[in-house]
């Protein structure tokens, strides 16, 4: 299964990087990675309402790996399209260390609110740091250069 997953996420950094070449305006990196971001939220959200055919919890698994490791191939051309090119080393590594600290910090957090406030206040924190994120992308894409 997670060879799948990372099947579907090479599959989807494809897919991501030529829609995003393809939005004008410069901003195509951040929009295709908001777009894959909400419906990564929705195949999770889908995959925590419970037991499914084993069939449909492998379509939402490799949904979810299409989607979010898909989103990747867009992080480095988002970040380096809102600074100079003097700045491009910082920004690259500034994403991918927000990328592994989220990685090594959401899922214990989202363990820890599951365990002592439920599964409820887990999913809430995701989707306040999803709506987070996409606020923020809205607010710097003016300031983008």
């Amino acid at each position: 299964m997670l060879a799948g997953v990372q099947t579907a996420g090479s599959v989807g950094r494809l897919g991501a990087g030529m829609a995003a070449d393809r939005i004008a305006g410069g901003h195509g990196a951040a929009a295709v990675t908001i777009a894959l971001m909400a419906v990564a939220g929705v195949l999770c959200a889908a995959l925590a309402l419970g037991p499914a055919a084993p069939a449909l919890v492998i379509a939402l698994l490799l949904g979810v790996g299409l989607t979010t490791l898909g989103a990747t191939g867009c992080t480095t051309p988002a970040s380096t399209g809102m600074v100079g090119v003097g700045e491009v080393g910082a920004a690259t590594a500034g994403g991918q260390t927000a990328i592994n600290v989220g990685g090594m910090l959401a899922p214990p957090a989202f363990g820890y609110l599951a365990d002592t406030a439920g599964y409820e206040a887990g999913w809430a924190l995701l989707a306040a740091c999803g709506l987070a994120a996409a606020g923020l992308a809205l607010a710097i894409r003016p300031a983008a250069r």
